[in-house]
Parts: C-alpha cells; structure tokens; sequence
C-alpha cells in the first residue's frame, strides 16, 4: 500500500524492523521499531507512521541495519544512531543513541552500507573502511575482534567503488571491476568456493566484470558489466533463481 499521499520521495533503505527514507527536498523520515532510538526522533517509541529526523534538510544517503542506523549528508559527514552493543555507530562508544550525532570530524565519505550490527563505508580516496561486530570476520581486517571506530581494510588500497553488507558477510567491487569478499561462509555466501570464514577480503574468481552487487542473509548475488545475473550462497527456498534448492559456493548465472 501507498505510505501517505506524497510524491516527492527520492531514495529507501530498510532495517530488520525499521525504514528510512528521503524526500526530494532532502529531509529524512524514518518508521517502524525504535527499542534501540533507531528511528532518530529523540524517542524509543515505534512509528507506524514517517517522522521526521531532526530539523536538517541536507541528507544526501542512508543505510539501516538491524537496529541502528547511518546517514550521509551533503557535506559529506557520516552520522549514526541506534543500537551499538557492538560499536556499530562508528562513534568511540558502545552507548544508544535516539538522534544523529556525526561520526568523527571527517567530511570525505562517498558511500556507505549496513549489515546487521557492522558497516562499511568509502572515502572520496577510495579507501575502505568498517566498524561494528567483526565476530565473523565480516570487518576483513584480520581479527574477529569488534571496533567502535572505523578501521581501514588494507594498507591504503585507494581502489574500492561499491560496498554491500549483509547479516555476518560484507562484499564489495573495486575500480578494476574485481569483486571481494569477506566474513560468515559456512553457505557459500562468499562466493570463492570454500564454506570457510574469511577475516580479509577474497575475489570471488577472477573476472574484472562486476558492477553491481547486493546480499541477503545467507546469500549473494551480483550483475556483471553485460548484464547478466549471478547468485551463490543459501538456496534452501529458491532464493538463488537457479531452478534448483541447491547450495552454490560459487557464482551460477541466472538465467531461463
């Protein structure tokens, strides 16, 4: 059903329980649970209905994850709020927040995505960069440890264009069109053909083709340069598309 009677809205991102949107005027809205502040209205009382973040009309991106939430404004700062048992809000802390507060001083973030209590983010530089619960190594820094601060993924590797988190897993594609991943496997979700955790990044093949990718729970699936599709990961519903209800480790194309 049609959320009110507006059509001005530009851009949605949807939580485990929660949605934000933005309109064309770049005002934020969000709905839905709010037991951790994810929302951002000052309060830790669901919505069902769109209230308005804060008085700010310069909100350019957004992301949300299980309980918190991420936004990128015009001048390019990252903010968060919501949930941060596992530092998740990037902001020094392991403390709720109910309404934005700003992530660091840095005004150079270019992109961003929310998994389910960790996130990554881009830099104008092309760095890569992640925060939160790392208990599966789905920060790719090395270590399963968690960190309320964002921590760069490689010794400055300026090469990274996309980012998508899910659940455990985190994916992202670089300038080359080469695709990485890294964290939770034991559904193939990584695509490199193990069920085996990855702490740092793994390409999945070798093809320099990738342009777009996106995640669900336990599974993946990513569009190549040509315009094909391709899934891999959990396939116990169909959620592949592959005619079958089989696991795959590695990229299947979907096609009828």
């Amino acid at each position: 059903m049609q959320v009110g009677t507006e059509n001005t809205w530009v851009k949605m991102a949807a939580g485990y329980g929660h949605s934000l949107a933005l309109k064309n005027d770049n005002t934020l809205w969000a709905w839905g649970l709010n037991k951790s502040g994810q929302l951002g209205d000052s309060t830790f009382i669901d919505k069902n209905y769109p209230v308005q973040v804060g008085p700010a009309s310069d909100w350019a991106l957004i992301a949300a994850g299980y309980g918190h939430s991420l936004a990128i404004n015009k001048n390019s700062s990252l903010w968060s709020w919501g949930l941060n048992d596992h530092g998740q809000l990037g902001d020094g802390t392991f403390v709720i927040s109910n309404v934005p507060a700003p992530m660091g001083s840095e005004n150079d973030w270019t992109a961003l995505a929310a998994g389910y209590a960790h996130n990554l983010a881009l830099r104008n530089n092309g760095t890569l960069w992640a925060w939160g619960d790392n208990n599966y190594g789905q920060l790719g820094d090395g270590t399963t440890h968690d960190h309320n601060i964002p921590q760069m993924i490689g010794s400055f590797d300026d090469t990274w264009a996309a980012v998508a988190a899910t659940h455990k897993h985190s994916l992202a594609i670089k300038t080359d069109g080469g695709l990485w991943a890294w964290g939770r496997n034991f559904n193939g979700q990584l695509g490199d053909g193990s069920i085996e955790d990855k702490e740092d990044p793994v390409q999945v093949g070798s093809d320099s083709t990738w342009a777009v990718v996106a995640t669900g729970f336990y599974h993946t699936g990513a569009i190549k340069t040509g315009g094909t599709l391709w899934t891999w990961g959990y396939n116990a519903s169909g959620q592949l598309g592959d005619k079958t209800l089989t696991m795959r480790t590695t990229p299947v194309q979907v096609k009828w």
